[in-house]
Formats: C-alpha cells, structure tokens, sequence
C-alpha cells in the first residue's frame, strides 16, 4: 500500500501543493487520486463539504506532506531551510518505523486531516472517528492492531506539536492513559511505537503549508519531547506516578509556554540574542510592569510557583489569541526589543484562578475555548478590540464550564464579545 500511495505522490511536486489559489477538484492528478481512493472520493464530494476552502486547504497540505515524506525516504531534497544534519535524523527517524511497518506513515499522512473537513476544531478526534465509522482503513490491507494503532496516532497527531508551541501542556497526556483505546495500544505492545510515529508524523506535519518557517531546534526538542514522553510511558501501570511527572515536566516547561506568545519555539537559536535566558528577561521585565515594580529572579520564580494549576490549561489553536493578548499582533516573527503587555499576565492569574474551582471536581485536563473569536485568517481591527483589559475581565466573569464525560475532559468557555 505504501508503495501505491508514493507511485501516486510522484506525479506531483511542492509547487502544485503550493499553488492553493487553484480549484484542486479540476486538477487531473485529483481526478486520478479520486479513483485510487473511492472511498475519499466519496467522503470529500462536494456535497459533503461545508467550507470549500478548508477542503482545498486541507488536500493541498495533505498532498504536500506526503510530497515531503516521499522525498525525504528517496533522499530528495526538499525546500526547507535545514541541516543536513537534521535531515539525516528525519530520513532516520522515517526508516526506522517504515522497518517496522511501511504502511503507517504514508497511511497516517493520507488520513490525519480528514476530519477537518468536517469539524476543523476538533478534526483530530472527528478524524478518528470518521477512519472508525467509514472503516477507510478497511481499504488497505493491514490487519487490526496497525488499523487501531493509525486511528490512535490520528486522535493524537497535533499532541506534541502543540505541547511544542505551548498551547499544550504536557499533563495534555493525561487523556491518554484515561483512553481505553490508548491503554489497547499498549496492551498491543505497541507504546514505544505510538510515540516514535508521532515524532516523526510531527517533523513531516509541520512541514505541510508553503509559510512553514522551520529550522534544526525544532528537531532537537521534537526529540526532547519524545523522550519526556517516553519517560512518562516508563512508569505505566503506575497512575499517580504518571500523573505526578506530567504535572513535573508541565512546570519546567512553564516558562517556556509563557514565552510561546512571542514564539519563543519559532526563534529561539535562530540568532545568538534569542536564548531562553533572552525570553526570560523579557518575560520578567514585562511582568514588573504589570505590577508597578522592578521585579528580581526570587518574585519572579514565587509567580510561576503561584500558577498553581496552569498545567491543567489545554489551549489548543490559542496561539494567536495568546499572541493579540501580549502584543496585540499576530506576525511570524518579533524582534529582541519586544514587551509583553500587563493584560497577559492577567490572562493566566485569572485562568488559574478559574481551574483552581475546576480541579476540586477532577483532575482531567482542562480545554480552554475562545468563543467569539474568528479564525486567525479572519482578524480584524475588532478582533484586536475583543482582547482589551474590560473584555478578558468580563470574559472571566461570565466563563462557563462544563465537564465532557466522554473524552474525559472539562471544558472552560471564555466569551469575548
């Protein structure tokens, strides 16, 4: 099957995957990828889809990631500003799980977006549903333990990189060993491997749109990650251990979720000014601002200590929010002279107060939902508005929360109007 889908992908390049303005349904490779494929075909009609554009620009970062992959695993290059050094370690990364299975990656890549088209906020959960309900794996000919094992690593596939950007944290994997379906996986023996496919899916994913800024650092705490991953996978069947870790390992990657509004994860090491102790100053300097007074590393380090339950916030596509609240703009880059406004420290105190009521209920995560906020695409003069000192106040007070039975969750909505 692997082998099927890369004959395909080799009739295109990253220029047709770039090219979005183009309807991809008028394309001749769609047409053929249409009767490769019937049950996406059917799944992807026009009838079915709601929002044209997600449709197209899912296809084409679709199209692109497995562009990527087959060029990676066929030693081509691909137009990314990396190392070969970092290069290597991907190729490496790709040939020690297609030695294993080579169906699972190019088969992850073909369908961990399909539920996008359905429920763009949720499209990773919705995903696997759909690859469960439409048996779209049924297709292929691999037997149940590898079509669990994609559907899992579908559920999951923007776990790490979110927790990277910091609009995770990690206790987000708490959900994990609260799945049934993830405790499968591992009674399948098959744990190591969910979290080395998901390092490597994550290298190839980020790579997926044409604006894609990506440079060596990221590889290096991608593996980081898996290994702090893989650590908490240790200590599996003992519960409160895991639990107790997650929390440990969210902690030390306080700060660093903190700086993400400056996109600390983008820039840091790209110069010799952007280290973490740069971030840090920033951070820190920014903070004494919001309380009137020169603030040293002791009252610095007794605020992060008072953000108490901050490692249960689960922010998933808050990025952009988080960056409008410390620096009212949402860009690709700052520079080193950039502060942070009070109102973000704001933000965090006042959502620690909130999960401090949350947690006397549970200890699942807690996903943080922004309503009346548009899509980042859609930002406006008002958006930016929606984010002043009165309207984050006003948003606390009315924050409504829920608790999701289903997927172990709660639920804290924030309304900004």
């Amino acid at each position: 099957m692997a082998e099927k889908i890369l004959k395909l992908i080799q009739e295109i390049d990253i220029n047709y995957c770039d090219d979005i303005k183009k309807n991809v349904r008028e394309t001749a490779f769609y047409k053929k990828f249409e009767e490769e494929f019937p049950l996406l075909k059917q799944y992807l009609a026009v009838e079915n889809i709601t929002d044209e554009f997600e449709f197209r620009r899912t296809l084409y970062h679709t199209f692109r990631v497995l562009v990527l992959y087959s060029n990676l695993r066929q030693n081509e290059p691909i137009p990314l500003k990396l190392s070969e050094e970092s290069i290597s370690e991907i190729r490496r990364q790709i040939s020690m799980i297609d030695e294993w299975n080579s169906d699972v990656l190019p088969l992850l890549l073909l369908y961990h977006d399909i539920g996008r088209v359905r429920d763009r906020r949720n499209h990773a959960r919705e995903g696997a549903f759909q690859l469960k309900k439409l048996d779209f794996l049924g297709f292929h000919s691999i037997n149940d333990d590898i079509k669990h094992f994609i559907t899992q690593v579908t559920k999951y596939h923007l776990l790490m990189g979110t927790i990277y950007t910091g609009e995770r944290s990690h206790h987000a994997l708490w959900s994990l060993f609260l799945d049934d379906q993830f405790l499968q996986l591992l009674k399948n023996g098959h744990g190591e491997k969910f979290f080395q496919v998901l390092t490597t899916f994550t290298m190839i994913d980020v790579m997926g749109y044409s604006y894609s800024r990506i440079y060596d650092h990221y590889i290096t705490y991608y593996l980081k990650l898996q290994g702090e991953f893989l650590q908490a996978l240790k200590l599996y069947p003992n519960m409160n251990k895991i639990k107790d870790y997650l929390k440990k390992m969210s902690g030390e990657w306080l700060e660093w979720r903190l700086a993400s509004a400056l996109r600390i994860f983008q820039q840091i090491n790209t110069s010799p000014k952007f280290t973490k102790q740069h971030y840090r100053e920033i951070l820190m300097k920014s903070y004494g601002t919001f309380l009137k007074e020169n603030v040293d590393e002791r009252k610095w380090t007794q605020f992060l200590g008072s953000l108490t339950e901050i490692y249960r916030a689960q922010l998933p596509y808050g990025l952009p929010n988080l960056m409008i609240l410390a620096n009212n703009r949402f860009i690709r880059s700052f520079d080193e002279h950039v502060e942070i406004l009070p109102r973000y420290f704001s933000f965090w105190i006042n959502l620690n107060e909130s999960l401090k009521v949350i947690a006397e209920k549970n200890d699942w995560p807690c996903r943080v939902v922004f309503q009346g906020i548009p899509h980042w695409s859609k930002f406006s003069r008002k958006t930016f508005k929606m984010f002043s000192k009165d309207h984050l106040q006003k948003a606390f007070e009315m924050a409504r929360h829920e608790i999701d039975e289903e997927n172990l969750e709660n639920l804290l909505f924030l309304r900004f109007q």
